[in-house]
């Protein structure tokens, strides 16, 4: 308890001398008492200090800070400056060496890239060059600008006198059309604009039409050119007669033509009229009277005619374009086909004189429709769905098939001449008019003409061809 009581004297001495000490600097700086303030301030000192007569208190003001005053300096001797403020220190995530170091780095990256983007630009190009890549890849641009040529030109409109009174083929070619006569033909825009005119002067011309070309020949004649729809892509001249020619969706082109030491030859070029695969077929296959490429373009099938036992039959081969091994044969007796066209990536419609099969890649028959005594007149497909015209001296009758050969729709009527199917309705075209049915066998569309109607083609619209004039057909029954 010694410690603590003589802490305690300590402290009260020490608070006294201090005051006393603030007391007299008061006084000799000024005689004037200063303000009183509200509360007194107390020193600060340990709570024993405040007991009656151990202490006293003291009000005071704290002195005010004295201003500084820098005079020049005398000469030799060194001016004294006035203190600045510190600066706020700034805080970068990386100094301005290192960002210099990236930018140069990030400099050099880029124009390293832009070095191997060229170098790279430059052996693609070379090795498109080399291996035919290149004349393909400007004739798709060529097609794709042509196409938007096509779409901005809205000048013409239906109807649209043709020039042509009767027809030898109508096509449809992109949504537009391809008439061809006897010695020109023309093609028009989807809105009616005529795009091109064409003097042919072939014997026997004959059209083959792809997506967005076609193909104008001359049958038992060696002459060909390949047209898109605004100009001509090339022209070639056959050693042999040529048979029949057909073109796929991106531009490859079939040639059958006639050879001297075998039934046929076929030849298949590209795009930019290189030949890319030949086949010379023997007696015993046949002589192609069909052709058509598969979806993906990478298969053919080639249905040929040949005699057995004194009777024609068709033989279909299967042939891949990417490989040199024998075509797969199936073959159908006593028939003659009309049309051939795939319906999936492995099966094929074959229509014959007095029958229809689907048949797949291996050869195989799988399905198959009897015309039950009546007679192929016209088709007309639209997407998986096949109609048919079959005739009888009797009359006509339309037919609506499935990808299966599956009967969906049936219509007798008295006489027809071609037929059309679009959106489940099929269009007939008689002498004087033309009438639709829908698949209850309700006619839901009818249009009389004064001319004979040539051809119903469909295209972006229906369009009826009479006596050099193309127009649209009228929707409903016009009476």
């Amino acid at each position: 308890m010694e410690r603590p009581k003589r802490n305690l004297e300590r402290a009260r001495r020490l608070a006294e001398k201090t005051a006393e000490e603030s007391a007299r600097k008061v006084r000799e700086k000024s005689q004037v008492q200063p303000p009183q303030p509200s509360q007194p301030i107390q020193p600060s000192q340990p709570a024993h200090a405040k007991e009656p007569g151990k202490g006293k208190v003291v009000w005071f003001q704290p002195p005010k800070p004295k201003a500084v005053r820098l005079r020049p300096a005398a000469p030799g001797k060194k001016a004294v400056k006035a203190p600045k403020a510190a600066p706020k220190p700034v805080f970068h995530p990386e100094s301005e060496v290192e960002l210099r170091i990236q930018e140069i780095r990030r400099r050099r990256s880029r124009r390293k890239m832009r070095w191997l983007a060229l170098i790279g630009g430059i052996f693609a190009l070379l090795l498109a060059w080399a291996t035919g890549l290149y004349g393909v890849s400007l004739s798709l641009l060529g097609d794709v600008v042509e196409g938007f040529q096509v779409t901005l030109d809205q000048s013409g409109s239906w109807p649209a006198r043709t020039g042509i009174s009767n027809p030898l083929q109508v096509e449809e070619l992109s949504g537009g059309v391809v008439i061809l006569g006897k010695e020109d033909l023309v093609v028009y825009s989807p809105t009616g604009a005529k795009l091109r005119s064409i003097q042919h002067g072939y014997g026997r011309p004959v059209v083959a039409v792809g997506s967005n070309r076609f193909c104008l020949y001359n049958r038992a004649g060696t002459q060909l050119r390949v047209e898109s729809r605004t100009k001509t892509v090339a022209t070639k001249t056959t050693d042999e007669p040529i048979i029949l020619c057909q073109l796929s969706d991106n531009g490859l082109l079939a040639v059958i033509t006639q050879s001297q030491r075998y039934a046929a030859k076929l030849t298949v070029y590209s795009r930019d009229m290189l030949p890319i695969y030949q086949w010379e077929l023997s007696d015993d296959q046949g002589v192609p009277v069909r052709v058509d490429f598969s979806p993906n373009n990478g298969m053919l099938a080639v249905a040929c005619l040949v005699a057995r036992e004194g009777q024609l039959c068709t033989q279909i081969h299967f042939t891949d374009l990417g490989s040199s091994e024998d075509p797969l044969t199936v073959e159908i007796p006593g028939s003659t086909a009309l049309h051939l066209e795939w319906l999936t990536g492995s099966t094929v419609l074959a229509l014959f004189e007095n029958s229809a099969g689907v048949y797949n890649t291996q050869g195989e028959q799988v399905s198959f429709y009897d015309y039950q005594g009546y007679t192929l007149e016209d088709y007309s497909m639209d997407g998986k769905e096949t109609a048919l015209l079959l005739g009888t001296t009797a009359g006509s009758k339309a037919v609506v098939l499935d990808r299966y050969l599956t009967e969906k729709s049936s219509v007798t009527v008295e006489s027809a001449n071609q037929i059309a199917y679009a959106s489940g309705v099929v269009y007939l075209v008689r002498d004087e008019s033309i009438v639709g049915y829908n698949s209850q066998g309700d006619m839901v569309q009818k249009q009389n003409f004064e001319a004979v109607p040539r051809a119903l083609v469909r295209a972006r619209s229906l369009l009826v061809f009479t006596d050099g004039v193309a127009d649209k057909l009228k929707p409903g029954i016009q009476e």
